[in-house]
């Protein structure tokens, strides 16, 4: 009976209402919804290195290459149709080694045969070659195991380099060489050239795609001149401010509020190099985050400058420093923010010229005594078989326009 009575009071006891584990806290959401578009960010503007492109989709993300649509049917054409070589050039900051990966992931796909070297400084014929043979034996051996065992495990000088390649005969294969301005030796470039026609001559299933700094493909391979008909070059332009306005964009991705004022700022101060759009438009999104918004002001571009500077390349720094006495000679800073604001082709060269008005660079109005001292100090450069001058690095212009917009609101 107690126990009956005691289940009788327990049931007519008026239920409390069941108390949350725990009651939800707007400021612990926002503080997640910041944190996570912090991460998203990190991973569309990548600054620090090359786009890299993933091997295990159908459908490649070509959005991080914004601006290269041409150059990536043109990569993909001439290594899968044309059974060319590739040749990419261009000075750093252009993306050459994002549209390498791009190239590697879909050809990945195509189930091609690839092996990847980077180069180290002052590297010869045998080690490349070696490096890249003993990479083809490691994805060899996944799908063919006895075409990986005819691969030789030892460094091969070229002749044997060229009889160990006819092993793949049948097989669809890219060899890969990035950063191949490190190759410093005549000698070894000329390997190299004669490596490249040996296999178009022989009609080898083989390719390279080679990377490297250089204006010209000329500097990267020499004159050879029975070369060029299986090459394909690939100088890199600057890309135009419409593209760099959509790389800016693509912050929103990241649930950020880019406004078109500031998409314009950036297109600006970039002049056309897809690594300062991307290193600008993250520190400024990072900024806004700081500051607990996903909306971009313009103070947070002003913070993005900051930052840029503090990040700035060592060789445009250096260039920079060297040629204006580290900002103390007004005549060259006025020259180099003539030169870097002013008109110029999709390569980055300009004009410098006497005229009615008097000497002009890049349209604008300078002294010809102090562009001399620039060109003798290396910041500008005469360009090859041309009338036309350019910047002795790629990112020097956008320095010059960073430390331009500081100094005038320092002042």
């Amino acid at each position: 009976m107690r126990v009956l009575r005691y289940l009788w009071k327990r049931d007519a006891t008026p239920q409390r209402p069941a108390i949350p584990d725990a009651i939800p806290d707007p400021d612990v959401a926002r503080r997640r919804r910041l944190l996570l578009a912090r991460q998203r960010l990190a991973g569309i503007f990548t600054p620090s290195g090359p786009v890299a492109a993933a091997q295990d989709t159908d459908d490649p993300d070509t959005s991080s290459l914004v601006g290269r649509e041409a150059e990536r049917e043109q990569i993909l054409r001439a290594l899968v149709e044309d059974r060319m070589h590739v040749l990419i050039h261009g000075d750093r900051g252009m993306g050459k080694t994002s549209l390498a990966n791009f190239a590697v992931a879909q050809l990945h796909r195509a189930d091609f045969l690839l092996a990847r070297h980077v180069c180290a400084a002052g590297e010869g014929f045998d080690s490349v070659l070696g490096a890249l043979v003993g990479e083809l034996r490691r994805t060899a051996a996944a799908r063919d195991p006895a075409l990986a065992a005819r691969l030789p495990a030892r460094p091969l000088p070229p002749m044997e380099a060229r009889a160990a390649l006819e092993t793949l005969r049948g097989i669809r294969t890219v060899l890969v060489v990035d950063e191949f301005d490190r190759i410093t030796d005549d000698t070894t470039r000329v390997a190299f050239a004669d490596l490249l026609k040996y296999c178009a001559d022989r009609r080898l299933p083989l390719s390279f795609l080679l990377v490297g700094v250089a204006e010209t493909a000329g500097q990267l391979l020499g004159g050879h001149p029975s070369v060029q008909r299986c090459l394909a070059r690939l100088p890199l332009p600057l890309l135009a401010d419409a593209d760099i306005e959509r790389i800016v964009a693509r912050g929103e991705a990241a649930g950020l509020s880019v406004p078109p004022p500031l998409r314009h700022g950036i297109a600006a101060l970039a002049r056309g190099v897809p690594y300062m759009a991307q290193l600008l438009s993250l520190r400024a999104g990072q900024a806004a985050l700081t500051e607990g918004r996903m909306d971009l002001r313009g103070e947070d571009l002003r913070a993005a400058i900051g930052a840029a500077l503090a990040e700035a390349d060592p060789v445009a720094q250096t260039l920079y420093d060297g040629v204006t006495a580290g900002g103390r000679d007004a005549a060259m800073v006025q020259l180099l923010r003539a030169a870097a604001a002013g008109a110029r082709d999709p390569f980055g060269r300009f004009a410098a010229e006497r005229g009615p008005a008097g000497f002009r660079v890049a349209g604008i109005g300078a002294d010809p005594a102090t562009f001399r001292r620039a060109l003798g100090a290396g910041a500008i450069h005469p360009v090859p078989q041309s009338s036309f001058y350019g910047f002795g690095c790629t990112l020097l212009p956008p320095l010059v326009l960073l430390r331009s917009v500081q100094e005038r609101r320092a002042a």
